[in-house]
């Protein structure tokens, strides 16, 4: 399906980067539901929003092409966009990884290798974070920054990458999955990794952000149908240097449960943005979650 409007949900959104100017960028989704066809049709365009003048801006691609989704992950890691799994037009839970070279804005599938044994489930409603230091920022997917000893001396034995958590697998179950996706190198190695400790029930729809004072994964809300309480408001850290889950003890006005909400970190706040429960759409004001260290 093809329309001329931009009107979308279940898109994926990602942070202002230097190349693009302080732009923020969103890539696929869906459309308005159209009454003639009885569907939302998936989209798998690229945009940018420019603060400065409050245009949109639609970023001419090439290569191969990719296939049209909602609700996959989404990041960026030096000068490549990533995306990874999905739902496409005919509700086929998609497994793929595709990278966008933003120098060209050329698409191209990424080569990626599954652990010994392992058969790759199409997944959507997941989650994905870069971790890197300020020493080792990569150039690209296929090309690491500086020394990685630098790492160990300074901030511990931890693996840097990007980090997938959650979701929803294929086969309808929601999945509780940590995943390292290594780069670096050709293939891209994935990395299940284990986890110590109380962790959180699995979910979907939940949000995701890499807290660097505490070398931390925050995981917040999401849902889990099979839960007695489906729709969930907890955070929890997943400290990275020894991979142990914590679950944060909070304080003052209580939240409301969401999912398929947004997050961004300023300096110790947390931003909760939107976001719906099962009676309604979140109210639209910004909630902040101060993290005391």
């Amino acid at each position: 399906c093809f329309f001329f409007f931009s009107s979308r949900r279940r898109h994926t959104r990602f942070l202002p980067v230097s190349w693009a100017r302080r732009c923020v960028q969103e890539t696929g989704g869906s459309s308005k539901y159209n009454d003639m066809i009885k569907m939302r049709c998936a989209m798998n365009d690229v945009r940018i929003f420019k603060p400065e003048t409050l245009e949109w801006k639609y970023l001419k691609t090439s290569g191969d092409v990719l296939e049209a989704r909602h609700n996959n992950a989404c990041e960026i890691v030096g000068r490549s966009l990533i995306i990874h799994g999905g739902v496409n037009d005919h509700e086929r839970y998609l497994d793929d990884l595709w990278e966008l070279n933003l120098n060209v804005m050329k698409w191209s599938r990424a080569i990626c290798r599954e652990p010994d044994g392992m058969t790759p489930l199409g997944i959507a409603y997941h989650q994905c974070c870069s971790v890197f230091t300020k020493e080792t920022q990569p150039f690209s997917l296929y090309r690491s920054g500086k020394d990685h000893r630098l790492v160990e001396k300074k901030y511990g034995n931890f693996q840097e990458g990007i980090y997938f958590y959650g979701g929803k697998l294929e086969t309808g179950e929601v999945n509780d999955e940590v995943r390292l996706l290594k780069i670096g190198n050709i293939p891209l190695d994935w990395v299940i990794i284990e986890t110590k400790g109380a962790q959180p029930s699995a979910r979907y729809q939940h949000s995701m952000i890499y807290f660097e004072p505490l070398i931390s994964l925050v995981i917040y809300g999401g849902r889990n149908d099979s839960l007695q309480q489906p729709c969930l408001d907890d955070i929890w850290f997943l400290r990275l240097d020894n991979l142990t889950w914590l679950k944060a003890e909070v304080y003052g006005k209580q939240v409301q449960p969401r999912y398929a909400h947004s997050v961004g970190m300023m300096g110790q706040k947390m931003v909760v943005f939107g976001g719906m429960n099962f009676e309604s759409y979140v109210n639209a004001g910004v909630n902040l979650s101060l993290i005391h260290i």
